[in-house]
């Protein structure tokens, strides 16, 4: 009987804890700049959102991959492919679907054939996530040119200095850090305790997890965002990197969802990007949405 209360008063905490939402800041040569957001819903599903890129079209993919193996992904890959003259944001629900979603972009589930309207997949529920990879990247370059500066930030705001990610390396490679890719990692609680894994820092709440590299475990520190109504959390893990999306336009982002598993159990996730640009040059099919126009009873 004990052990359910201390249970249901864990739950009732995290179910109160989380905040609505957490913005991301990065600074670059002394200036900070705004990345990201990430929007909490009461259900313990969220939202990944880059608001503050400009944005008039991009491509949404989903294809293919094979994490044990290296391989790049080409257009030739995709099993499905739009462009979107609207913004899409990664929802990310409780139950484990997964779309991009925003206003004027199809998305959904239809209510009669249960087929997912725009792109979407069904990974597994939040509570028993994937353990392969991360729930979800935000890759984004060119912050001197394409995104907002930051006034101040807020107190709920996740900062990064790229300055940080210099340390130890060569100049060479220091030159070729042109893209911030932010890893987010959500992780159940399953003992009684998870304050004792969480620990209060000038930056926030952080955690020490265990994270697979590779064939190796490896700890590594990560802020925290409290899921609502679940006990899970957020654990952000931060990079620079080169990415070839960084070198050849000025500036743009890519949304990564969590993946799907093959039914075939051979190996294969399915996984979806967002790019803005559209490196895709207009070729797919749009997900705009236009409104069903209602004409003497008929629809056009």
């Amino acid at each position: 009987m004990s052990w359910m209360i201390s249970k249901a008063l864990i739950f009732i905490k995290y179910r109160m804890s989380g905040k609505g939402t957490f913005r991301i800041f990065a600074k670059e040569d002394g200036v900070t700049y705004k990345v990201s957001a990430i929007h909490l819903l009461n259900d313990g599903s969220f939202k990944v959102d880059v608001p503050y890129c400009p944005y008039e079209k991009g491509a949404i993919v989903k294809f293919p991959v094979r994490y044990a193996d290296v391989e790049e992904i080409h257009s030739d890959s995709f099993i499905k492919a739009a462009i979107s003259s609207a913004r899409p944001q990664l929802s990310i629900h409780a139950s484990g679907f997964v779309q991009f979603s925003g206003k004027g972009i199809i998305s959904g589930i239809d209510s009669i054939t249960g087929e997912i309207k725009g792109l979407g997949l069904q990974s597994k529920p939040l509570n028993r996530p994937v353990w392969s990879g991360p729930t979800f990247s935000i890759s984004c370059w060119g912050l001197k040119i394409g995104f907002k500066i930051a006034k101040d930030i807020d107190e709920k705001g996740i900062f990064y200095d790229k300055e940080m990610f210099k340390n130890g390396l060569p100049l060479e490679a220091i030159q070729c850090l042109n893209t911030l890719t932010i890893e987010g990692w959500v992780l159940p609680f399953s003992d009684l305790n998870p304050e004792s894994k969480i620990f209060s820092s000038d930056a926030g709440e952080m955690i020490l997890a265990s994270m697979p590299l590779g064939k190796n475990i490896v700890v590594r520190p990560m802020r925290v965002i409290r899921l609502k109504s679940i006990p899970c959390i957020i654990g952000l893990l931060p990079s620079y990197r080169f990415t070839d999306f960084g070198s050849r336009y000025e500036f743009g982002f890519i949304l990564s969802s969590p993946g799907e598993k093959s039914s075939a159990n051979d190996g294969t996730w399915y996984v979806m990007h967002a790019i803005c640009p559209d490196f895709g040059n207009g070729q797919y099919p749009s997900l705009n949405y236009v409104p069903e126009m209602k004409i003497q009873g008929g629809r056009i």
